[in-house]
């Protein structure tokens, strides 16, 4: 445990190290470790004019799905169908945009649409539970009733893995590299740029590439929010922090909770 905390102080900032209890406090986790992803959903192009979407996934067995949640403003989940059989579970979302004056200005934004939260204890990336290579299907309509389902993209993220997010060069790719001290590093600085806002951040990436530095900032957000609640924090980072010392073992337990509860809630876990 002295080694472990000598690595972590060595790539911390003292915000995190100030925020976590001293070594011998800490208990082992010995317990399975989950790991939890996060896909986003997201317009490609300014002005593309997106009305409606419908999203249909395909996932074997093993992965847990966990809820979704709206971005943006711009529009609402509607009519989500399920479905499976013995070794998959089906569902489809169909996502539409707001009606009037938001309707109108969301039109002429582009961003994240909405995300969902899943979770497995075999590890690997989300597209490892896909049942085939088209499993994830995304049909798009425009304002006039057009096929605009190219204008529409995903990413999924390991929660946690921060420098994972920063290295993909693929949506479909995420390079996982496991949860260090290096992750609540990434989190601090975007923290101290002032980099915090995902919402806002999603409407100002040139989503044209994976691997362009906007998007490569957006993953890594989107994976150092642990609680899903749209904002970085340091909270965040401690969050992390308390997993790399065994205290936590499932960031998806924290997916709604309200920030400045999550450090109290991890402190709790064993």
């Amino acid at each position: 445990m002295k080694n472990t905390m000598k690595k972590i102080a060595a790539s911390l900032s003292a915000a995190v190290l100030c925020a976590i209890p001293m070594a011998g406090s800490l208990t082992a986790n010995a317990a399975e470790q989950y790991t939890t992803y996060r896909t986003s959903y997201f317009i490609k192009h300014e002005n593309a004019n997106i009305e409606e979407t419908s999203i249909t996934v395909t996932t074997k067995k093993g992965l847990t799905k966990l809820g979704r949640k709206n971005l943006n403003n711009t529009g609402r989940i509607y009519d989500i169908h399920g479905s499976g059989g013995q070794t998959y579970d089906h569902i489809n979302v169909v996502w539409k945009r707001y009606t009037g004056d938001i309707g109108t200005q969301a039109f002429k934004k582009k961003g994240l649409l909405y995300n969902e939260t899943s979770k497995t204890t075999y590890g690997g990336k989300f597209e490892d539970y896909l049942v085939s290579n088209t499993a994830l299907d995304i049909q798009a309509k425009d304002t006039n009733g057009d096929s605009a389902a190219e204008r529409i993209g995903y990413f999924a993220v390991n929660v946690g893995d921060v420098t994972g997010a920063l290295n993909s060069t693929s949506f479909k790719d995420f390079k996982a590299d496991g949860i260090t001290g290096m992750d609540a590093l990434e989190v601090q600085k975007l923290v101290k740029k002032g980099v915090t806002n995902i919402a806002e951040y999603s409407k100002t990436v040139d989503y044209s590439s994976a691997n362009n530095e906007s998007v490569k900032t957006l993953r890594a957000m989107i994976a150092g929010d642990i609680n899903n609640d749209g904002k970085l924090t340091d909270n965040d980072a401690t969050v992390i922090m308390y997993w790399i010392v065994g205290r936590v073992n499932d960031f998806s337990r924290f997916n709604g909770v309200a920030d400045n509860k999550i450090v109290d809630m991890a402190k709790n876990m064993k």
